[in-house]
């Protein structure tokens, strides 16, 4: 099943999609090459940060938090930026759940702005 109703949703989908890179599309967020195109996108650090933050003004411990991290394909942004969120929430209690990340590739035009 799905996982909880979200406190924070975190959109993926303007910032750069590996996707959109013949070497990346067929692979997924467990990849280190995936990894690192994340990790070093602009904005994404920031971005995780400031989630970090918001789930932390909620007042609450992590495990009372949940938070849906999403891109359009569910293998690439998405998941590697939840794995980000959680190496940055204190207490280390996190569960993950990657929904779409051992889906297939969703076979979709690039656009030149994501490439």
């Amino acid at each position: 099943g799905d996982p909880d109703e979200p406190d924070i949703e975190v959109d993926l989908r303007p910032y750069r999609d590996p996707h959109a890179a013949a070497n990346l599309r067929y692979l997924t967020a467990h990849d280190a090459e995936v990894q690192d195109a994340v990790r070093h996108t602009p904005g994404i650090s920031d971005l995780v940060n400031r989630t970090v933050e918001q789930a932390l003004l909620l007042g609450r411990s992590a495990d009372e938090v949940t938070i849906a991290s999403f891109c359009a394909g569910g293998r690439h942004r998405g998941p590697v930026a939840a794995e980000m969120i959680a190496e940055r929430l204190p207490g280390g209690n996190v569960d993950l759940f990657h929904r779409d990340l051992d889906k297939p590739v969703v076979e979709r035009p690039i656009r030149e702005a994501n490439r």
